[in-house]
């Protein structure tokens, strides 16, 4: 029988009840003096036990709408989080993309340190999901935020990879950038230099001076 049933019926027991009650004044008064405590220990036992009831229905009530708002509490924060987890697993899902130039390189590692950084910061949502899971007094909610955890604790190792990765990436560009420039420097060093030997003009020591410094350059 529901709860709502039961109350239904404390009012039907009410009634009956308040008959018991009114039959007992009217034959308390036509009855000796044994019977007159007989009747009224029944009464007042009958009143007692109905009282009883209608605190107990009061308790179990407020202790299944409690637990049904751990189940609703629980099941909002599974969701929010099982759509988080989904968002990300797919945005980590391949590897990343290869850049052409070194701005952009940088700028994907910003997005996945960013999403990084994200993945970490849920896991106190998480914690709280499992603290909700705890609440509730049946073993699946458990069992699905243990599901949830595997799929977090991989998200966690998987964007450790990915920054890694394009972290590895960057740094190669960046090196790359620096040995070209040097080079590029050294070019134009070297060419600024050639121009200045290249005057044939000038006595043999001087054009000795010059193929000495050419030699030794």
């Amino acid at each position: 029988m529901e709860v709502d049933e039961i109350q239904g019926a404390l009012d039907q027991g009410h009634t009956i009840l308040r008959t018991v009650l009114d039959s007992c004044e009217k034959t308390l008064p036509n009855t000796n003096q044994r019977g007159v405590h007989i009747i009224r220990n029944e009464a007042d036992t009958a009143k007692s036990d109905y009282e009883n009831i209608l605190t107990q229905v009061s308790q179990v009530k407020r202790s299944l709408e409690g637990s049904l708002g751990h189940w609703e509490d629980f099941e909002h924060l599974f969701q929010q989080m099982s759509d988080w987890i989904t968002d990300v697993e797919r945005r980590l899902g391949s590897s990343p993309d290869f850049k052409a130039d070194l701005p952009e390189k940088r700028s994907s590692l910003e997005k996945y340190k960013a999403l990084q950084a994200d993945i970490l910061a849920h896991k106190d949502q998480l914690d709280r999901l499992e603290e909700k899971a705890s609440q509730v007094k049946d073993g699946v909610p458990r069992s699905r935020t243990a599901e949830l955890r595997a799929r977090y604790n991989a998200l966690v190792e998987n964007s450790r990879e990915v920054v890694g990765s394009v972290e590895e990436q960057v740094g190669s560009h960046e090196d790359y950038r620096k040995a070209y420039i040097s080079c590029l420097d050294w070019l134009a060093n070297t060419k600024h230099r050639l121009q200045r030997l290249a005057d044939y003009s000038g006595d043999k020591r001087t054009l000795q001076d010059r193929l000495h410094q050419l030699r030794v350059s």
